[in-house]
């Protein structure tokens, strides 16, 4: 769970005094790192490599991505704005873009705001297959995981009622695979 107030934002002045505004969700940027993952997942592992950034630039603000692990794959996601140039490319729609993810990126924005969403990581390099919500890794497993839910909620729902909210008097929460209540 990530609290709005947790994660970090950097603001980045270009050279020309145009400024950028990167929010680490995942990994870390020039020495400012995000949250740390949950201890079990792949992001924990330092050679998953896994950043998500979002990245709010002013009207032509530049800013340069650092190079990743050789191994690693990254997609910017152009969202919002005229245009974005991702070193000699631009984009004049909203586009997701596979990039080099081992070379420095310089990312330029157009004449208007702009947002890009950054995801880079090392692939798992296993077997995936899916079914809805359930992602495993053979054909097999997504009929289990459905049995399963079947048969028990994934050990049930704690919860008095099956809405999938709870009611504003109960405020934020979050309940880890611990066991530990956080209330921001």
């Amino acid at each position: 769970m990530l609290w709005s107030d947790s994660i970090p934002q950097l603001s980045v002045e270009d050279a020309n005094g145009k400024v950028s505004e990167l929010r680490i969700v995942a990994g870390s940027y020039c020495g400012t790192a995000a949250p740390s993952p949950p201890p079990n997942s792949w992001a924990a592992h330092d050679e998953s490599d896994i950043e998500t950034w979002t990245l709010s630039m002013a009207p032509g603000a530049q800013l340069t991505l650092p190079p990743a692990n050789v191994a690693s794959q990254r997609v910017l996601y152009f969202y919002q704005g005229d245009s974005v140039r991702l070193a000699d490319r631009e984009l004049r729609e909203q586009a997701g873009a596979i990039v080099v993810a081992d070379w420095e990126l310089l990312v330029e924005a157009g004449n208007t705001p702009t947002e890009v969403l950054i995801l880079q990581g090392r692939p798992l390099e296993e077997l995936v297959a899916h079914y809805g919500p359930f992602v495993v890794n053979t054909r097999e497993q997504p009929d289990q995981a459905m049995r399963d839910y079947r048969q028990t909620q994934f050990g049930g729902w704690p919860f008095a009622s099956n809405d999938p909210v709870h009611g504003r008097e109960r405020g934020r929460f979050a309940v880890h695979a611990d066991g530990r209540v956080e209330e921001p």
